[in-house]
């Protein structure tokens, strides 16, 4: 599922760079909405753009990033099999490459265990927030766009971040086969 070997100059051969990209990026979005949180204070654009890029940062839900897209084979009605050269390096945006059994059901683990992480940070979420509302009511009233932003971005990222902590580290040795124990 993982595409890239590197991103953003950090490599993603082993599971703690993986996990330390993963922690880096949670770490930027709360530094980015921190100062909006501080000063109470709402931008609806740069908001709506920065989830549009941060939602999909690492891919999966988009093309180019580190996860494969998730999306299935998507053609064109009159689409007729034959492969063609590619020889101006142009992109097909028609075709996408299906993903094998083994990356479908990487996917849907993925998706299985960011619902139930989903689930569990909703349930405290929704704690703190009536926690909030009676503690502060005029601050979390005040603030509530931008800790739906910050749950928006959260959700889009999950299942990639998933893949990103959870894919296990390369063999060392590319002739042996990892058989999992029953």
């Amino acid at each position: 599922m993982i595409e890239k070997v590197s991103f953003l100059g950090i490599s993603l051969r082993t599971r703690q760079r993986r996990r330390m990209l993963v922690l880096a990026y949670y770490a930027v979005v709360l530094l980015l909405i921190a100062p909006c949180i501080w000063k109470q204070k709402v931008i609806p654009g740069a908001l709506i753009i920065q989830t549009m890029t941060l939602g999909g940062f690492f891919g999966g839900i988009r093309a180019e990033g580190v996860i494969k897209p998730y999306s299935e084979d998507i053609r064109e009605p009159g689409y007729s099999g034959i492969q063609e050269l590619n020889l101006n390096g142009v992109r097909a945006f028609a075709v996408r490459p299906l993903l094998d059994e083994r990356e479908v059901h990487e996917r849907d683990h993925a998706h299985y265990t960011a619902y139930r992480i989903l689930r569990l940070s909703v349930g405290i979420m929704g704690f703190l927030y009536v926690a909030g509302m009676i503690a502060a009511p005029t601050f979390v009233a005040n603030n509530i766009s931008n800790l739906l932003w910050i749950f928006i971005v959260f959700v889009l990222s999950l299942p990639q971040s998933v893949i990103l902590w959870t894919e296990p580290e390369p063999l060392a040795d590319p002739d042996l086969t990892l058989v999992p124990q029953p």
